[in-house]
């Protein structure tokens, strides 16, 4: 990765000083900053941010952004471990400030992946950041079978014929064509669309409820996009998960495999986790044994022993922890929402859509998404770790699944969704660990989920991202301060509903 052009200013922040450290050698070497004391060494990957990469011999920095202070408001409480790595603030994702991003690629390989973004192929340019000039990046649409292609028509060849959706989500990535090009030590930024979302509030206040509540969850901020000169509007800007996610968070380095969409009641099989790994995937002689012998301790529990065998295998407290924001945010297309239906009843799909999916569709095995787990410490007694992913369907009033914590009369197969209770876990959850996951419901709503503190927050967000919003439309009366009025009035909604299920 090439960073190139003069930066003349650099941002300050008095509350936010440091020391400013470069250091260079041969074309390709990697200039770093320093970052405060404070940060622990473990967290490296994110406390001291790889500024980038020196060209020609001479050293040229990303433009030098204040770390938030971690003392400053409700940021103070992020560095609470429970058991994990204290997650010190990014640069990047500073909660105070909206940056802009401006990618350059060809145009007619532009206007080509517009007309086939749901193949997710990634093209070269290059990033314009606050003075700098950051090459090679890879930018490609994302989304997968979720928001990206339910944004395509498609015929019944499994041809696209239409796009419908203006606006896609994208992803940005340092290393796509330089495996050791990063950015701020980051090597991907997704920037998620929030077609479905329009108070643009409900993915960063998920993550930021995940977070603020110790559990594993990526940092969102919002920013705004231009290709080209185009500007695209606004985006939230949402972490990668990834090896350089785990190694800033959890107390064995963060080299263990991270694994997404991969339930362990689902399966027992070696290649259903294997094909899951998003980390170590292309390591010789990687292992799954420690996935495959927890799937096979939760087949095996029943009511008297899920208890002992979840402590035996997770951080518990830390799992009720994920169930109890899982469910006060109503992260219906989470852990709960289990999709099936018979193969034959699948719609076409593109040929190059089908043949990147692994495994292939299972639908008649029901599945649940958006959630990944990082296994931690496997040589020497694994724990699985929840991390929270995809919220941005949260707060919503749909609810187009079962109940999650209701007993079911039957099991079924169908589109609408298998009840969640179907699921030994889920159902365990709501019945044998229902004291505990009240017990965490209770701490979250006595914290984070404060409603005062709750619509602070979103007044703050919402100064910095009205002013980029799509103009409103008066003659539907869709004028942006009912936007924010409205959604502060769903989450207090959605706050009263939850206290009255766990008897708050």
């Amino acid at each position: 990765m090439r960073l190139t052009g003069l930066v003349l200013v650099l941002l300050t922040c008095a509350s936010c000083a440091r020391s400013h450290d470069v250091s260079s050698s041969s074309s390709g070497a990697t200039a770093e900053r320093g970052g405060t004391s404070e940060k622990p060494d473990a967290a490296v990957d994110e406390a001291v941010p790889d500024a980038g990469l020196a060209t020609s011999g001479a050293p040229t920095l990303l433009p030098e952004l204040p770390t938030p202070d971690p003392e400053a408001g409700d940021e103070k409480s992020q560095q609470r471990s429970f058991g994990l790595i204290s997650d010190p603030p990014h640069p990047i994702s500073d909660q105070d400030e909206l940056r802009h991003y401006e990618v350059v690629v060809d145009p007619q390989q532009w206007a080509r992946i517009n007309d086939t973004a749901y193949l997710e192929e990634y093209i070269e340019g290059k990033l314009m950041f606050e003075g700098a000039v950051v090459e090679p990046v890879g930018l490609r649409f994302k989304g997968f079978r979720g928001s990206l292609y339910n944004c395509f028509w498609f015929d019944g060849e499994g041809k696209a014929i239409g796009r419908v959706c203006d606006r896609l989500s994208l992803k940005l990535s340092f290393n796509e064509y330089d495996p050791e090009g990063r950015f701020y030590g980051l090597k991907k930024l997704n920037f998620h669309a929030m077609n479905n979302d329009r108070s643009k509030l409900r993915e960063r206040l998920s993550y930021w409820l995940f977070r603020q509540f110790g559990v594993p969850a990526p940092r969102s901020v919002h920013a705004t996009l231009s290709v080209n000169g185009q500007p695209l509007g606004l985006f939230a800007l949402v972490e990668q998960v990834d090896g350089r996610f785990t190694r800033a968070r959890f107390n064995d380095g963060g080299e263990g495999n991270l694994y997404k969409q991969r339930w362990p009641m689902s399966s027992t099989d070696p290649e259903y986790f294997m094909s899951g790994l998003k980390t170590n995937e292309h390591d010789e002689g990687v292992s799954v044994d420690a996935m495959v012998s927890f799937a096979e301790a939760l087949q095996d529990a029943d009511e008297d022993s899920i208890e002992a065998t979840l402590a035996a295998h997770t951080d518990l407290d830390a799992m009720m922890r994920f169930l109890a924001v899982d469910r006060a945010v109503n992260h219906w297309d989470g852990i709960t929402a289990f999709r099936c239906r018979p193969e034959e009843e699948v719609p076409p799909l593109p040929p190059e859509v089908r043949a990147a999916q692994t495994p292939p569709l299972g639908w008649e095995v029901c599945q649940n998404k958006n959630f990944y787990w990082y296994e931690e410490g496997a040589d020497d007694g694994a724990r699985m770790w929840l991390v929270a992913w995809d919220t941005d369907l949260t707060f919503a009033s749909r609810q187009p699944f079962p109940a999650w914590d209701e007993e079911p009369e039957s099991c079924p197969i169908r589109q609408s969704g298998r009840p969640p209770g179907c699921d030994p876990l889920i159902r365990y959850f709501a019945t044998t660990l229902r004291e505990r996951y009240v017990e965490a419901s209770v701490a979250l709503l006595d914290g984070p989920f404060d409603q005062k503190r709750i619509e602070r927050r979103l007044r703050r967000w919402w100064a910095q991202i009205e002013p980029h919003m799509d103009p409103p439309n008066p003659l539907l009366g869709d004028l942006h301060s009912r936007r924010l009025e409205s959604f502060i009035t769903t989450v207090a909604d959605r706050r009263a509903a939850f206290a009255q299920e766990v008897g708050r």
